[in-house]
């Protein structure tokens, strides 16, 4: 039986794999998932002004002028009091994610520092090494 930390390494292997053989395809994969999503909002909203439509109609006996006005108005204090919650909401979520992150980078920073000390001259002098000959390759990259 696999353990668990060999399933893992399989698994980030196989996807490191998938992400190089196909990675030309993952710019058209998640475009084509984000125009679905916007079809797909579209049609709700059109289902949801012609079921509208259709219950001002029948309840009113309106024309199809009146219907459209009365419906526009019916979605427009809909979309303000959509808007008037997300306001509402938009800054506390803001200051939730802010704590959050000020602690996810004290907490990493914390570790660095300790892995850093905790590591001999050798393994220091070994990780600046690596660290400059990565950005002197980027530098080939960029430049």
């Amino acid at each position: 039986m696999i353990s668990r930390s060999n399933l893992k390494l399989i698994i980030g292997i196989g996807l490191l794999t998938l992400l190089v053989v196909f990675f030309d395809q993952i710019p058209d994969l998640i475009l084509g998932l984000l125009h679905l999503v916007y079809e797909l909002g579209h049609t709700l909203f059109e289902l949801f002004e012609e079921t509208l439509d259709f219950i001002i109609e029948t309840l009113f006996h309106t024309g199809l002028h009146e219907t459209q006005i009365i419906v526009f108005y019916i979605m427009l204090i809909i979309a303000f009091g959509a808007f008037y919650k997300l306001i509402r909401v938009v800054p506390r979520w803001c200051g939730k994610i802010k704590q959050s992150m000020a602690e996810r980078y004290s907490e990493q920073k914390a570790v660095m520092a300790s892995a850093w000390q905790q590591l001999s001259l050798f393994g220091k002098i070994k990780w600046i090494t690596l660290l400059m000959a990565g950005l002197y390759g980027l530098s080939f990259l960029f430049f």
